[in-house]
């Protein structure tokens, strides 16, 4: 009777988690996984990067996306990016947590681009949007790297996206190929 019991429990364990990736998307990577293209089609080029978190009460996906220059003219909270048309790389950066408020959480300080030769750059972050569950940011990267090349050139291979200390992760590592 208490292996039935057991075997219950175990069963419905696996159904709610189940239930629960179903409604909240897929399972989390682990900490300090490097994350993959994901939704391409809905991208420029170079598709969505996605890091996500699991466990705690602050448990946070990050979703970084390659955009046009048009992103930098929204209106938002930080610096003023419109100027930086055509001389900057513009991502979107969205967090989304389904436990906690992130509404206030900064970014600034936070985003690197890290170039082949390990050098870090660090990006203009201006928030576009906010609640408590679901922010919108866009980042802004020079596009050129610390020896002068030019950055997002296919020829400069694979570039990193840094994001530091947000939710339970000290450091998220992105890669993004142009």
């Amino acid at each position: 009777m208490a292996q039935t019991r057991i075997r219950a429990v175990a069963g419905g364990l696996v159904l709610a988690a189940s239930l629960t990736l179903a409604a909240c998307g897929r399972p989390a990577d682990s900490p300090g996984a490097v994350a993959s293209p994901v939704g391409a089609e809905n991208a420029p080029a170079g598709g969505a990067l996605i890091s996500r978190e699991s466990g705690g009460n602050s448990a946070i996906t990050v979703t970084v996306r390659p955009t046009g220059d048009q992103v930098l003219d929204q209106p938002g909270t930080g610096p003023d990016l419109s100027g930086l048309k055509g001389r900057v790389l513009p991502f979107a950066i969205t967090l989304d947590t389904h436990a906690g408020n992130i509404a206030k959480l900064d970014l600034n300080g936070r985003v690197f681009l890290r170039d082949a030769a390990g050098t870090e750059l660090p990006a203009m972050v201006r928030q576009l949007s906010s609640s408590a569950h679901h922010t919108t940011h866009v980042a802004a990267f020079p596009k050129l790297d610390s020896r002068g090349k030019p950055l997002g050139d296919p020829s400069q291979g694979r570039l990193q996206i840094v994001i530091r200390e947000v939710g339970q992760m000290q450091e998220r590592v992105l890669e993004w190929t142009p």
